[in-house]
């Protein structure tokens, strides 16, 4: 005797059955910095436009599909919707059970990432907006600000350790003795100082007239003077740069 379980599957007609959502691979930002390269980036976000709107065409489609099997049902007498709106739970498992997939489809991009939390030069960022500053942002915005952050953190650091390095070549030209000082960051500290003040002495002492825009009324001022020379701005001599760089003097008005 055949049981139920027996009889082969029955076939639904094509215009009831649901269709299935392409999954999108879910990434690991972090790993996506560090190791890919931007051809593999472009790919992914190209397949992930592509796939995202292709599940958007099956999440359309299968709307249709339950508006049918809906009508189906409430010509057999079953109306699965109460009311007050309620679905009956009988009319989900009925659903899941003739195929309608679980879930919602990823609408973004975003909505891939495993993990957006990325280390960048010691510095943790919690999510690619803090990367970029500013949203919507594509992957490959995100790998190459990112990129860009880890970059400046290595050429700051070798800048800094060349610096270093010219300073401490000047202490001695410069009396300065590093048992004075508490910190290395003080001693090089002043170092800097000194050798900007001996530089100051040597290409502008006292009484140097200097070219200055920041008055209406004159044009200059004397490295020493409070006050340009007409008396109308107070003025001071502002100096930028380092021992590596080199530095550079200008009259800043106050």
């Amino acid at each position: 005797m055949s049981t139920i379980s027996d009889k082969p599957p029955v076939a639904l007609p094509q215009e009831l059955l649901f269709q299935n959502y392409t999954p999108i691979p879910r990434i690991n930002l972090q790993t996506v910095v560090d190791n890919w390269p931007e051809d593999q980036v472009v790919t992914w976000e190209n397949q992930v436009k592509e796939t995202i709107e292709h599940n958007r065409t099956v999440y359309l489609h299968n709307q249709e599909i339950i508006d049918r099997w809906l009508s189906i049902f409430k010509a057999t007498g079953h109306n699965p919707i109460g009311s007050r709106g309620g679905v009956a739970s009988w009319y989900k498992e009925a659903l899941t059970a003739l195929g309608k997939p679980t879930g919602i489809p990823v609408s973004c991009a975003s909505d891939c990432y495993s993990n957006q939390t990325v280390v960048l030069a010691g510095q943790r960022y919690d999510s690619p907006m803090k990367i970029t500053g500013h949203s919507p942002y594509t992957l490959l915005e995100v790998v190459q600000k990112a990129r860009g952050i880890i970059q400046h953190a290595m050429e700051t650091a070798q800048k800094n350790k060349t610096l270093e390095a010219r300073l401490l070549g000047l202490a001695p030209s410069l009396n300065i003795n590093p048992s004075a000082f508490s910190s290395t960051s003080d001693f090089l500290s002043a170092i800097s100082g000194a050798a900007k003040t001996r530089w100051v002495e040597s290409n502008y002492p006292t009484g140097t007239a200097m070219d200055f825009d920041g008055c209406e009324y004159c044009s200059e001022w004397a490295v020493g003077e409070r006050r340009c020379s007409c008396g109308n701005r107070r003025v001071s001599l502002c100096v930028d740069g380092d021992p590596v760089i080199g530095f550079h003097a200008y009259p800043e008005p106050h």
